[in-house]
């Protein structure tokens, strides 16, 4: 069997667009054709397909946006025995096919640059005045140094009330200026 696929994400989406893909998809003589409006692909048309099935799509970014989610739906498929029809792309029967290698190249490349991006991003950042990298403190120092002097007199979670702390912030900062007391002795 033959399944055809259509995804649109919007309601209002183009009728031009929706019939040229109905077009297409009856050009590879689909036995049934499935509309749905929704972010991705849904599980249920994989359910819907058995070992030696064909899954017909008009391009990749009807299974979704992501490369890499659209690799593991289609290894899902092909771990099932169904084939994929990307008539952008090709058949795609099993992992060794041409179409699987050139997503798996392209999902490469893809994460490549979103890493070059982010390291690029970074440096430029690092730049600017005042950059601190990581997570940004909760606590200022000042609530800090005032809850380790309250455990003078009370107790860790007392003084975490008063301060507007964790007990679990005050024990981590104590142990951590023990640790450096001891190491200066």
């Amino acid at each position: 069997m033959t399944l055809g696929y259509i995804r649109t994400v919007d309601i209002d989406a183009d009728i031009l667009i929706k019939s040229e893909q109905f077009i297409k998809l009856g050009g590879l003589n689909c036995d049934e054709i499935i509309e749905e409006q929704a972010q991705k692909i849904s599980n249920s048309v994989a359910d819907r397909l058995s070992c030696g099935d064909t899954l017909a799509i008009t391009n990749l970014n009807i299974l979704g946006k992501m490369t890499g989610e659209n690799i593991e739906y289609i290894d899902g498929l092909l771990k099932k025995g169904i084939n994929i029809n990307i008539l952008d792309l090709g058949l795609i029967k099993s992992k060794k096919s041409r179409a699987y290698e050139l997503l798996q190249i392209f999902y490469t490349y893809e994460k490549s640059c979103l890493k070059e991006r982010l390291l690029t991003a970074k440096k430029v950042a690092k730049q600017k005045e005042g950059f601190k990298e990581g997570r940004p403190r909760v606590y200022t120092e000042e609530q800090i140094a005032e809850g380790l002097k309250l455990l003078e007199n009370h107790s860790y979670s007392e003084a975490a009330k008063i301060c507007g702390i964790s007990v679990a912030t005050l024990n981590r900062e104590k142990k951590k200026r023990e640790k450096v007391m001891k190491e200066m002795d």
